[in-house]
């Protein structure tokens, strides 16, 4: 329960901060593993909408 309350605060803070989460993103991406990378991008979607299309390259790349 405790995950999804932070993660429903992370949201609202790239959502009020969306450049935190670009450049959260790009520290992630250089210096973070896959696991961090999984719940960032979960993180993203939820606060930014997913297309669908963009979902399934990311799930396939």
């Amino acid at each position: 329960m405790r995950d999804r309350a932070r993660d429903d605060a992370v949201v609202e803070q790239f959502r009020r901060d969306p450049l935190y989460a670009a450049e959260l993103l790009t520290e992630v991406l250089q210096n973070g593993s896959t696991a961090e990378l999984d719940i960032l991008l979960r993180q993203i979607s939820k606060a930014f909408g997913c297309y669908r299309a963009s979902c399934q390259d990311i799930e396939h790349d």
